[in-house]
């Protein structure tokens, strides 16, 4: 199991992404493991498809690559508040850097910022540096 930030997400969709190749390989190493999302992540990810009514498809789409939600729900407002404000992280990053805490799991960005924050706590990374 691994948590993917929306980039990574982004970048598999779009062919001509900089970091589709990336994207596609963390897709397919992970994805049979599952690939986790935050409930925010999730609904970053489905505002386009929901823009052209087919918001339903793109969560099936994303199901069959591998992409869910977690298995064990969200982590806490109270954990989501502590990484916030330890780090230089807005929400959404936040969310996906709480989340691989709340699993213990490692995470998928292609985001430096997300990166070196989720490093410097110890979550090991896919994508930018991994």
């Amino acid at each position: 199991m691994i948590v993917a930030d929306a980039n990574v997400v982004i970048a598999v969709s779009k062919p001509g992404h900089v970091h589709h190749h990336d994207a596609t390989r963390i897709v397919r190493d992970h994805g049979v493991d599952g690939i986790v999302l935050h409930s925010l992540t999730m609904a970053e990810v489905l505002v386009g498809p929901a823009k052209a009514g087919a918001h339903a498809q793109a969560r099936r789409l994303l199901a069959a690559a591998g992409f869910a939600l977690s298995p064990t729900g969200d982590p806490t407002p109270e954990s989501l508040a502590l990484v916030r404000a330890t780090t230089s992280l807005k929400m959404p990053d936040a969310c996906v850097l709480a989340t691989a805490e709340h699993l213990d799991t490692a995470l998928a960005t292609f985001d430096a910022r997300l990166a070196r924050d989720a490093f410097a706590r110890g979550v090991s990374i896919h994508g930018l540096h991994g």
